[in-house]
């Protein structure tokens, strides 16, 4: 469930020479965004206050659209409180509130967690925009603390000069016919593929927010080049000149995590913290592996010294046509359904 979302996070006491003291009052304080669908700020917004006047700005470029005013005009004041178990939670505009009395650490640990983690994909279901967690702070006492996490992550740091970054430019207009081209239309696919997992790396609140689909992404590369089955794809690597180890050891591991572990189906169950730790270093680096494969395959099939498996039909086959077709007849009776709703 939270197999590579899950990082490791540690409890720092930001006054020196204090400590934690239990049982205890606890209070957590977690700031939420984006803030204006609470009432706070003034950026453009999918949330909109009933009645009022404003109108919707799309953009032909990107497809996405916004109301640029009109959102809550005034923070959100919401509370719940539990008296007979001194427990409160408060939301006032995007800001969190929790109090609670706490017996032990662990006890504090499951809090945060359900705070951190769960509390936003709750008001996903409720909200026009899923709301991500930019800080999680609180008291024992009144000793002070950050949930924060252990280490940061680098996201690819590139140390290049002008005359480099413009040599990289026309490596992609001199590479920009033969990869369009009917046969190689793998090619295409493959880096597509890989655009799509490098966009939801650099698109999330955290490196791993989106990390098991940008591994499926990653699966779909390989797919794209070689096949489907673990064989093919070691025999496609051998055959542009990898070695066994570069192979078991770069290429292979992401096609077990997507077939066993939170990607390609669901696993509820949690693992040991430095597995997870293995997993995540792994996984940091593993996007070079797929560029320098894919620049390889790129250079190959220009100088004719690799070819692609050709597909002799690109056209859908006859049973993937009539599941959509039979998919588009339920698209459209839910749209009609949709557009005249019965009344109850």
């Amino acid at each position: 469930m939270l197999t590579y979302q899950s990082l490791e996070r540690l409890l720092m006491i930001t006054e020196s020479g204090r400590n934690f003291s239990f049982p205890n009052f606890v209070e957590i304080e977690i700031f939420l965004e984006p803030s204006e669908m609470f009432g706070v700020g003034n950026k453009s917004t999918r949330t909109i206050t009933q009645g009022c006047s404003t109108n919707a700005f799309g953009s032909l470029h990107t497809g996405k659209f916004s109301f640029p005013s009109g959102q809550i005009s005034e923070p959100i004041k919401a509370i719940l409180e539990w008296s007979d178990q001194n427990r409160r939670f408060e939301m006032r505009g995007n800001k969190v509130y929790a109090k609670f009395e706490c017996k032990d650490i662990e006890e504090l640990l499951n809090y945060l967690n359900a705070l951190h983690y769960v509390f936003p994909t709750l008001l996903a279901i409720e909200l026009a925009e899923p709301p991500i967690v930019t800080s999680t702070t609180g008291r024992v006492g009144d000793v002070p603390f950050i949930w924060g996490l252990s280490k940061t992550f680098p996201m690819g740091i590139s140390i290049s000069t002008k005359e480099r970054q413009e040599n990289f430019v026309i490596d992609s207009f001199k590479r920009l016919i033969p990869v369009c081209i009917k046969p190689n239309r793998r090619l295409a696919a493959a880096l597509s593929y890989y655009y799509v997992a490098k966009r939801l790396i650099e698109a999330g609140n955290c490196p791993q927010e989106f990390l098991a689909e940008a591994i499926l992404n990653y699966c779909k590369v390989l797919e794209a080049l070689f096949g489907d089955k673990h064989d093919t794809v070691r025999d496609g690597l051998q055959e542009l000149g990898y070695s066994k180890d570069e192979i078991e050891l770069n290429f292979i591991p992401v096609m077990i995590l997507r077939n066993h572990f939170d990607v390609g189906y669901i696993t509820l169950s949690m693992f040991k913290r430095d597995q997870l730790n293995e997993l995540h270093n792994y996984l940091g680096s593993v996007k070079f592996d797929f560029a320098n494969l894919l620049k390889l395959v790129i250079n190959k099939v220009m100088d004719g010294s690799y070819h692609l498996k050709l597909e002799s039909d690109l056209e859908p086959s006859k049973d993937k046509q009539k599941k959509l077709d039979d998919l588009t007849n339920t698209f459209r009776k839910k749209a009609k359904l949709e557009a005249n709703p019965r009344k109850k």
